[in-house]
């Protein structure tokens, strides 16, 4: 069933996010720099609009420049407040991946920031001091994720959004061909035409029939060839 999802959950008593995630969130937006980012990827989309899966990673996002003094700064002041400790990174001028790993506890988590392309769609909405990217955003960059790559995780996260979403999948296609000029509905059919490969998922907070989400692709797949080679005897 279709609905018009807006945010349902706050950070607190969240269905998704676990104690030592909701911190680390507070934190970071706390600081100056976070205030530059927003949290998006399949984690924001769990946690603040459809509660339809458990997801780990923290994918923090910004339009702009790395400013990497006050950065470090922000992770700093995490790792002293959490009592954690960077077990592993990788860093480029565009992407910081970290694994943060707690003293006591023993938790590990990882955060990923990036500086991704100016192109974004929808309006970001503060929660609880937390700035969540749009859910029309996150659609989009799923199609993306789902065009470079067969992660089950993506083709779970567009098909729950296109069943519970009012979003329009051919609107929506149309509009992140301006985020990838590369991105044809050719292509893309024949990638998600492979759905069948799929057959583990990550852990769900909903039920949910693989079968129907496989039909769902092939479906896709079908109507998307269909659009550019029309039935010529209609013609």
């Amino acid at each position: 069933m279709r609905g018009d999802i807006q945010y349902m959950y706050n950070l607190h008593h969240n269905p998704v996010l676990i104690p030592h995630q909701a911190r680390i969130l507070t934190l970071f937006f706390k600081s100056h720099i976070g205030q530059q980012f927003f949290l998006t990827g399949g984690t924001a989309l769990a946690a603040f609009y459809l509660a339809h899966r458990k997801s780990e990673d923290l994918d923090l996002f910004t339009v702009q420049p790395f400013d990497s003094l006050h950065l470090t700064k922000a992770i700093q002041n995490i790792l002293e407040e959490t009592s954690s400790h960077i077990e592993r990174q990788l860093k480029t001028p565009r992407y910081w991946e970290l694994y943060l790993r707690n003293k006591t506890d023993s938790w590990i988590q990882r955060l990923d920031f990036v500086h991704e392309q100016p192109i974004i769609f929808g309006k970001q909405e503060t929660i609880d001091g937390v700035i969540v990217d749009s859910l029309e955003n996150i659609a989009s960059n799923k199609i993306l994720a789902i065009y470079g790559r067969l992660e089950p995780k993506d083709y779970l996260d567009f098909y729950w959004i296109c069943q519970e979403t009012k979003l329009d999948f051919f609107q929506l296609f149309e509009k992140t061909k301006k985020k990838d000029t590369g991105l044809h509905e050719f292509y893309f059919a024949n990638i998600i035409a492979d759905v069948e490969k799929l057959t583990r998922m990550p852990e769900t907070l909903k039920p949910f029939n693989l079968l129907d989400l496989q039909h769902f692709y092939l479906g896709l797949s079908k109507q998307l060839l269909k659009k550019i080679k029309p039935d010529k005897s209609k013609m």
